[in-house]
């Protein structure tokens, strides 16, 4: 059973089916979950893309090994408390020993950078890349300063030339386009709940007809009863009854029975009680003679 405060009405008066509400909520679910998700993985849009990437390596070639290492040192270094992107290039270095040089944009929350967090990036490095010696790692910040050196290798020779981390702001785009998208959802759904006219009472919608009795007693037994009777009484009682009940009692009558026109006005309850007692005992007592 629905909530008065989700259930509708239409022009005729019925109530919107209870149904109607669930791809609602489900929209309003959904646009709630995007900050979140975007929150979580500031650039999860620019790993989808790469699923289309005509340039992307295969799966098993060297290439995408090389790939892999990449992103799962860039993953770890971004996790760090004060490292905000980081951008990583791993190739062969003079010697022909592979070299680790990383370009790091740190947040601007961030506390200066310490020995100590250098030591924690060369540790993680270590792990993670256990082939590499420690000499061989260069990490640098956006403006090039060296956090962690690497042996004699200069900076500007190894500073990688990829697009600079500032990119990362565009991680807030998903937020502030959720944030739009639900409120125009919740907009849409109060106008739709709450505006003038697009409800009714519950209770007319649910009320039972009084008169449902004539519609569901039998054809001759209904042709009988009014036969005996006024055609003004069939058209006060077709005139109270709710139109799809009065049509279904004329079906009944049949096509030779011609609808009596309505009364000036409204029968007054009593009266309205009265006929219904009448009709009813007029509809038993039809069907004991039969």
């Amino acid at each position: 059973m629905c909530l008065s405060l989700i259930t509708g009405a239409d022009d005729r008066g019925g109530a919107y089916p209870c149904s109607l509400v669930l791809p609602l909520f489900a929209a309003l679910i959904a646009v709630a979950l995007v900050p979140a998700a975007a929150q979580e993985s500031g650039s999860a849009v620019g790993r989808l893309s790469g699923l289309f990437d005509l340039n992307a390596p295969m799966p098993g070639t060297a290439e995408y090994q090389l790939a892999q290492r990449r992103e799962r040192l860039r993953a770890a270094l971004t996790g760090m408390d004060g490292v905000s992107e980081a951008f990583v290039i791993i190739g062969p270095g003079t010697d022909g020993e592979t070299t680790i040089t990383i370009r790091v944009r740190l947040a601007e929350s961030a506390a200066a950078w310490s020995p100590r967090m250098s030591q924690a990036v060369t540790a993680l490095i270590s792990r993670l890349e256990p082939s590499v010696p420690a000499d061989n790692l260069l990490v640098i910040d956006s403006s090039g300063r060296v956090l962690v050196p690497a042996g004699d290798l200069p900076v500007a020779a190894e500073a990688p030339d990829g697009p600079p981390p500032g990119q990362s702001d565009y991680h807030l785009v998903p937020v502030i386009v959720g944030a739009v998208l639900g409120l125009l959802v919740i907009a849409v759904a109060a106008w739709y709940l709450f505006a003038p006219g697009r409800r009714a009472a519950p209770t007319a919608a649910a009320e039972t007809d009084p008169w449902e009795f004539l519609a569901q007693a039998r054809a001759d037994d209904l042709r009988a009863v009014f036969s005996q009777r006024r055609p003004e009484v069939l058209g006060a009682v077709l005139a109270a009854a709710q139109i799809r009940t009065a049509a279904r009692i004329m079906r009944k009558l049949g096509a030779a029975a011609q609808r009596p026109a309505p009364p000036a006005g409204s029968m007054h309850p009593e009266v309205a009680a009265l006929v219904r007692t009448d009709l009813l005992e007029a509809l038993a007592a039809v069907g004991r003679e039969q």
